[in-house]
């Protein structure tokens, strides 16, 4: 049968092929019949995969779930199988691949449908495992994993979050006892965006931690940002402002400042109302035909600035500000207003301008 086109996984190694590929759906493991379901969850009988149709060691797809994949590629190797490919249960895929045993890679679900139905009709399939090969491209670093936290804020729907992303989906990373391991995760992503506040905080030591927040956010990157299928436009409830960018947010020119003490008054908790906080995000659960926003800013330049607001509004929303621009001298302080008004929009609906 016609095999489907070229399928990129994500994998770290040698590459395997061309070799026969099957599913283990098809192999029994030990005991008989418990590996029906393709999980490779038990060992399978020693050369199981090593001649198949006298073409040498075979590839192995194996479905997701039970046990780890390092362990699954073990029982693949063991049986003599050559490579190994994980489908996973949806777009998501996330690193650990250096701890495979043999050739692998993991593919994303719509991709493994494609491969199992083919594997399913016909017989004598062969397929190759490229080597894993590096490449730059600015791109392929903003898309937003499934297992992200995303908004709207359950608490405070005011307020957007998440603020930013940051990198946290397969960081190398140095671990106890290797040399080096992949791995993800907010604890990944959160020491990215400490460190770069306290990057900033060593270039502009008199700014406060809300005039750091306020440059970080006020200047991330949000052109390439995609939802977890890098297609779909990621939206700020998936990414906030956008990607930290250290280097633009130590030379923000605007600043977003707020006091230790207004936060303490702002908080929910306490009859408080945190959208009257002077954020560099703007949010509203409920507009009901129009809303507002007042916000201040300071310039954070060594020369007077000038500068024109640029808006990008949603279909069925009107979005205003006032001034629409203005100059300041250094550390100068200009306060102006945001306007929605509601357009056509449908009701219940979260909409999103810039």
């Amino acid at each position: 049968t016609t095999p489907p086109a070229d399928i990129r996984g994500e994998g770290i190694g040698d590459g395997f092929g061309p070799a026969p590929i099957v599913h283990a759906r098809d192999y029994d493991g030990i005991p008989a019949n418990n590996s029906a379901d393709g999980k490779c969850a038990s060992p399978f009988p020693a050369n199981t995969f090593s001649n198949i149709n006298g073409n040498g060691p075979a590839i192995v797809m194996c479905e997701d779930g039970l046990i780890g994949s390092d362990v699954k590629s073990n029982y693949i190797m063991d049986a003599g199988g050559g490579g190994v490919v994980m489908a996973r249960p949806s777009l998501l895929m996330y690193g650990g691949l250096f701890e495979y045993s043999l050739p692998g890679m993991r593919i994303q679900s719509d991709d493994a449908a494609l491969l199992r139905t083919w594997l399913a009709s016909g017989s004598g399939h062969m397929a190759t495992i490229s080597g894993s090969s590096v490449s730059y491209d600015i791109e392929n670093g903003d898309h937003i994993i499934n297992a992200s936290s995303r908004g709207p804020n359950p608490t405070v729907p005011s307020v957007i979050r998440p603020d930013v992303i940051a990198p946290g989906w397969v960081i190398v990373s140095a671990v106890e006892g290797n040399e080096y391991t992949l791995g993800l995760g907010t604890s990944f992503a959160s020491p990215a965006a400490a460190g770069a506040a306290a990057l900033i905080q060593v270039e502009r030591p008199g700014w406060s931690a809300a005039e750091v927040q306020s440059a970080i956010v006020s200047t991330a990157i949000y052109t390439y940002a995609t939802k977890a299928d890098w297609v779909t436009p990621a939206d700020p409830f998936d990414v906030g402002a956008g990607r930290v960018y250290v280097a633009d947010a130590i030379n923000a020119g605007l600043l977003f400042d707020e006091s230790v003490a207004n936060f303490m008054t702002a908080d929910p908790a306490r009859n408080g109302d945190p959208e009257q906080l002077n954020l560099a995000t703007l949010a509203q659960a409920d507009c009901v035909a129009q809303c507002q926003w007042v916000r201040t800013v300071s310039n954070a330049l060594a020369t007077t600035g000038s500068w024109t607001v640029d808006i990008h509004a949603p279909a069925g929303i009107s979005l205003t500000v006032s001034p629409s621009s203005f100059s300041l001298a250094p550390g100068a302080t200009q306060s102006f207003t945001v306007t929605a008004t509601i357009n056509g929009a449908a009701e219940g609906s979260w909409q999103f301008g810039r």
